[in-house]
């Protein structure tokens, strides 16, 4: 039996610290609608995107949802539960903004 510290443990360290990243990363991704734009949080990132730069979102299966915005550009959101619902209450939160 060896002392101290072995391959072995460091490894199962390393792998702890790993988990942890990615779960914190999971708890902390998210999507929000409010009247001045979007709040798109994921990897330990926020990006806003105003309301007025929103033209049209899109969802297909198995890529997700992604807006449009008015420059031509796309913008990626992160899968936080049911794309096709998701990309529904985007529209609807554009369409009551509009105007």
């Amino acid at each position: 039996m060896s002392e101290g510290v072995t391959a072995y443990s460091i490894g199962l360290a390393l792998l702890d610290l790993l988990l942890a990243v990615g779960l914190t990363d999971a708890l902390t991704t998210r999507v929000e609608l409010n009247d001045q734009g979007l709040i798109r949080v994921a990897n330990f990132r926020r990006r806003f995107v105003p309301r007025a730069q929103i033209e049209s979102v899109t969802w297909e299966g198995g890529t997700g949802v992604a807006i449009r915005l008015t420059d031509g550009s796309w913008v990626r959101l992160p899968d936080v539960g049911n794309s096709q619902a998701r990309a529904n209450s985007i529209r609807a939160w554009i369409k009551r903004t509009e105007g």
